[in-house]
């Protein structure tokens, strides 16, 4: 039982804080480079390639 509790809390205040920052970041620097990734092709199909940053972000 006592084994149980430790687990239990350590875990809580763990993932909360790591999962935070880590989603905010790597969405920014993504959209910034819609040219060399093509997962970004499918999400703005209303765009033209030539110009997708300024569109999405407008």
């Amino acid at each position: 039982m006592m084994p149980i509790l430790a687990p239990s809390p350590a875990t809580t205040p763990e993932p909360p804080p790591a999962v935070e920052p880590a989603p905010q970041t790597q969405p920014a620097p993504r959209p910034s480079i819609p040219e060399p990734t093509p997962d970004l092709d499918p999400f703005n199909p209303p765009w033209p390639k030539g110009r997708p940053e300024p569109q999405p972000k407008a």
